[in-house]
C-alpha cells in the first residue's frame, strides 16, 4: 500500500508539471530593432502588440491603432514615424491695409529608432530620438506668388523676403508698405505774451502788503505778442491694394489785430506798436495804451502800477500809490497819496498832501538837479577863491603844507559859502534810502554815485583833499553827474492840478495850478510854474519862470520862489516877506507890490511890468 501511494504522488507531480509546461503564454520582444515572438504553449494566451508614439504598425498590410492579438510576427510591419522639420510662412495684411507682414516659422524635426525590449506578453512598440532634422529654406517665389494672388499693388521689399525665407529663424517682417497719408497742418495762432490783466505780487518776506495787489500787466512797444503759423496742406496716401487715402483740407485760422498792434514778416508776427495792456478777444489781438480804473484807487484796488497811461475815474485815497510809465489822469482828487508818472499828470480837482512826480518816476530827482546846478556854481567860486588865496604872499601856507589844501577848502567853505553845504546836504537827504523805494537798479546805482560825490563836501570830508586839483576834479565829477541827471529828466512832462495844499510836486516840464489856491507846497519844475490863483507859503523852484495871480500872504507862512539865472518871476501881487532868487541873485519883498516881473540884468535884480490878470509866463 505504501509503494502504491508513493507512485501515485510521483505520477501526479509529473502530470502537473507537464500540464504547466503546456499552458505557457506567447511573448513578444524587440531585439536589434526587429520584432521577435515566442508562441504560447498549451492553453497559454497569445501575445498582444500595440503601437506607441512615433510608431505605425501594419498587420497583414492593414494599419492597426489599438492593441492587437498577434499570431505571427512576420505578419507585422513596424514603421518609425519621424517628426518632420517645419518651414512655412503666412502673409498678414494689417487692419488699416497699409502693410503686408510675412510671418515665417522654422522648426527642426526629430529622427527616431525602435526601442529594444525584453520579452513581454503585451508589447507597446516605442521609439528613441536619435537625431535632429534641420528645416529647409522657404522658396521666395512662393511668397511673391501669394502676394500676386492677394492683389497687392504696393512696392515689394524683395530683399526682406529673401532674408526672411533663408534665415531659418521664425520672424515677422514687413515686406510691403503703402504710402502714408500726410495729414494737413491747421493754421495756428500762438500767443506769446501774458494776457492776465493783473500779475500777482511777489513778496519775498512773510509780511502781507494789503496795498500791493501786483502790477497791471503791460507790454512795451516792439514786444512780440503772437505768431501765426499758416496752414500746410497734406498729401494723399495709398494702401497696399492701391486704394487712394484722401486727405482732409487744413483749417485756415488767421492772425487778426486791432489798435496798438502791427503785423510784420508777411503777417506772421504781431508786435506791440504802443506800450499798454494786451488783450485777445473774439480772435482780435489789441494793445490798449490806457488803463482805466473805474473807481477810486483805494484798499479795494490796491496800488496801481502800469507801463502805459492810467486814467482814474475816481480819486486816489490816502497811502495809495499810482505809478505809470505814461501819463496819469485823475478825474477827481488825490489825498495824501503818491502819483509817479513817466509823462504828464492831470488832477482835475484837489491835490492834498502826498507827492506827484511827472517825468522821472522818482521823488527828488528834478529838485536835486536844480540844487546841484546851484551848488556847482558856488563850488566853482570856491575853487577860484582858494586858488587866489594860495597865491597871496601874506597868507601863511605852513599849515597847508602840513595839513593839505583841504584845510583851506573847509575854512573858506564854512566862512564864505555856507549855503553850498546846506544845498548839498539837502541833495543828500533827497537821495536818502526812504526816498528811493520806487527806484530801479540803474537809478539806484546813479543815486549812490551822487551821494558819494556830495558826501565829499559835507562835515569833515573836505579835510581829506590834499590839493586843490582834487577839489577841481570833485567839481568836474559832480558836473558830469548833473549832466547825466539832466539827460534823465530831459523828456518834459507836465503837471496840471486844480488845487494844491501841503503837497510835493516835481515835473520835468511845466506845472500849472488852474484853480484858486496853491498852499504850503514843495514844487519843482524843469520848465515853468503857473498859478492862476494865489500862491501862498511853500517852496517853488522852476527852470524858466514862475508866475501867479498873487504870491505870499499877510502873515501866513514863508514862501520862496527860485528860478534859473535867465528866468523870470512875475505876479499881479507880491506880499511882503516873499523870498525871490534868480540864479545867484536873491532878495526879499519888503513891501506889497503889484504887476511886477523880476529878472536879472547885468548881475542885478530888476523889475518890469507884469500883465495884470494874465498870469502868463
Amino acid at each position: 500500500m505504501v509503494i502504491l501511494k508513493e507512485e501515485i504522488e510521483i505520477w501526479m507531480d509529473t502530470e502537473l508539471q507537464n500540464s504547466t509546461e503546456q499552458d505557457q503564454p506567447g511573448q513578444l520582444a524587440i531585439i536589434n530593432g526587429r520584432l521577435r515572438m515566442e508562441e504560447p504553449t498549451g492553453n497559454g494566451a497569445w501575445p498582444i502588440i500595440a503601437p506607441g508614439k512615433g510608431v505605425q504598425l501594419r498587420h497583414e498590410g492593414e494599419l492597426i491603432g489599438k492593441p492587437t492579438v498577434l499570431e505571427n510576427a512576420e505578419d507585422v510591419d513596424i514603421e518609425v514615424v519621424h517628426k518632420p522639420s517645419i518651414s512655412e510662412f503666412d502673409l498678414v495684411v494689417s487692419q488699416d491695409q497699409m502693410q503686408v507682414v510675412l510671418k515665417t516659422r522654422f522648426a527642426a524635426g526629430t529622427k527616431y529608432r525602435i526601442e529594444d525590449t525584453e520579452y513581454v506578453r503585451e508589447l507597446t512598440v516605442n521609439v528613441d530620438a536619435v537625431g535632429r532634422i534641420p528645416p529647409k529654406p522657404i522658396d521666395s517665389s512662393l511668397v511673391v506668388q501669394e502676394l500676386d494672388a492677394l492683389g497687392i499693388k504696393a512696392p515689394i521689399f524683395y530683399d526682406r523676403i529673401h532674408a526672411a525665407c533663408t534665415s531659418l529663424e521664425s520672424q515677422e517682417v514687413v515686406i510691403c508698405e503703402g504710402r502714408e497719408m500726410k495729414p494737413s497742418v491747421d493754421g495756428k495762432v500762438e500767443i506769446v505774451c501774458e494776457l492776465t490783466r493783473r500779475l500777482e505780487a511777489q513778496n519775498d518776506d512773510a509780511r502781507v502788503n494789503y496795498l500791493d495787489r501786483g502790477k497791471f500787466n503791460a507790454v512795451s512797444a516792439g514786444d512780440v505778442l503772437a505768431h501765426w503759423y499758416p496752414p500746410i496742406p497734406g498729401e494723399p496716401g495709398q494702401d497696399v491694394y492701391g486704394n487712394i487715402i484722401e486727405v482732409t483740407p487744413p483749417a485756415s485760422s488767421r492772425l487778426r489785430v486791432g489798435k496798438g498792434v502791427k503785423l510784420i514778416r508777411n503777417g506772421t508776427t504781431a508786435v506791440a506798436e504802443v506800450t499798454g495792456l494786451p488783450s485777445y478777444d473774439y480772435g482780435v489781438l489789441r494793445v490798449n495804451p490806457q488803463l482805466v480804473i473805474d473807481r477810486d484807487v483805494s484798499l479795494v484796488t490796491g496800488n496801481v502800477e502800469f507801463k502805459g497811461d492810467v486814467t482814474i475815474l475816481g480819486s486816489v485815497t490816502e497811502s495809495l500809490t499810482v505809478k505809470a510809465g505814461g501819463s496819469v489822469e485823475v478825474l477827481d482828487s488825490v489825498y495824501h497819496a503818491r502819483v509817479l508818472s513817466g509823462s504828464d499828470v492831470i488832477i482835475h480837482k484837489k491835490l492834498i498832501g502826498g507827492t506827484v512826480i511827472a517825468g522821472a518816476q522818482q521823488p527828488g530827482l528834478a529838485k536835486a538837479e536844480k540844487l546841484l546846478q546851484r551848488a556847482i556854481r558856488g563850488l566853482e567860486s570856491l575853487h577860484m577863491i582858494c586858488s587866489q588865496l594860495k597865491k597871496q604872499p601874506r597868507l601863511s601856507v605852513s599849515d597847508l603844507k602840513l595839513r593839505g589844501d583841504g584845510y583851506l577848502v573847509k575854512l573858506v567853505l564854512e566862512t564864505k559859502f555856507p549855503e553850498i553845504t546846506k544845498t548839498l546836504a539837502e541833495v543828500h537827504e533827497l537821495f536818502s534810502e526812504r526816498g528811493l523805494q520806487f527806484c530801479d537798479e540803474e537809478c539806484l546805482e546813479f543815486v549812490a554815485t551822487v551821494r558819494a560825490q556830495v558826501q565829499r563836501f559835507l562835515g569833515p570830508a573836505p579835510l581829506d583833499m590834499k590839493t586843490l586839483e582834487e577839489l577841481f576834479q570833485a567839481i568836474t565829477d559832480l558836473q558830469d553827474l548833473t549832466n547825466k541827471l539832466d539827460d534823465l529828466l530831459d523828456s518834459p512832462a507836465d503837471i496840471t492840478v486844480y488845487y494844491g495844499q501841503n503837497a510835493k510836486m516835481e515835473a520835468t516840464g511845466d506845472i500849472t495850478v488852474s484853480g484858486p489856491l496853491l498852499y504850503d507846497c514843495d514844487v519843482v519844475a524843469g520848465g515853468s510854474i503857473t498859478v492862476s490863483g494865489e500862491c501862498r507859503s511853500g517852496s517853488y523852484i522852476a527852470g524858466s519862470a514862475i508866475c501867479a495871480h498873487a504870491v505870499g500872504s499877510k502873515g501866513l507862512g514863508v514862501i520862496s520862489l527860485i528860478v534859473g539865472e535867465n528866468g523870470t518871476i512875475g505876479a499881479d501881487t507880491f506880499y511882503p516877506g516873499v523870498k525871490l532868487r534868480i540864479g545867484s541873485v536873491q532878495t526879499v519883498i519888503e513891501q506889497e507890490c503889484h504887476n511886477q516881473k523880476f529878472h536879472v540884468q547885468e548881475g542885478k535884480l530888476v523889475s518890469s511890468a507884469f500883465r495884470r490878470g494874465g498870469v502868463r509866463c
